[in-house]
């Protein structure tokens, strides 16, 4: 099921995301600004999101590249955050992610200097379970 990113003010985001098992798919921002635009508000979504799950105490223990092109790849090769780096503000983690996802599914011979920094990622988290035995 898709889910949109709300403000902290409850105001919609054009941003987006699924839930999957032990998974967040956060979409990636596409189209042309004006015309069939979509997730638009990708970074500040993005950043948000990041916050939450810091607050929330939800461990998350990748985070890697899922757009269509590049499924086939392995996920290591398209891992482009780890648990460990996740102790740095949400403002850091969104541009960290964003360089390393401009690389990934880029062709060695390309010409072209920067790749995209807002494709669809996943994140995959470890749930914890607080059980209280009376």
């Amino acid at each position: 099921m898709v889910f949109q990113v709300q403000a902290d003010d409850g105001s919609p985001m054009d941003a987006h995301f699924t839930l999957a098992s032990n998974a967040i798919i956060f979409h990636g921002r596409g189209g042309n600004k004006g015309k069939k635009a979509r997730n638009v508000d990708y970074s500040p979504a993005l950043r948000l999101l990041l916050d939450r799950l810091s607050k929330a105490e939800i461990p998350i223990e990748r985070v890697w590249v899922d757009s269509g092109p590049v499924q086939a790849m392995p996920i290591a090769e398209r891992t482009i955050l780890v648990s460990e780096e996740f102790q740095q503000p949400a403002e850091k983690l969104v541009s960290l992610l964003g360089r390393r996802m401009q690389a990934v599914g880029r062709r060695p011979n390309s010409k072209s200097s920067v790749g995209n920094s807002t494709k669809r990622i996943q994140f995959s988290y470890r749930l914890i379970w607080l059980i209280t035995v009376y």
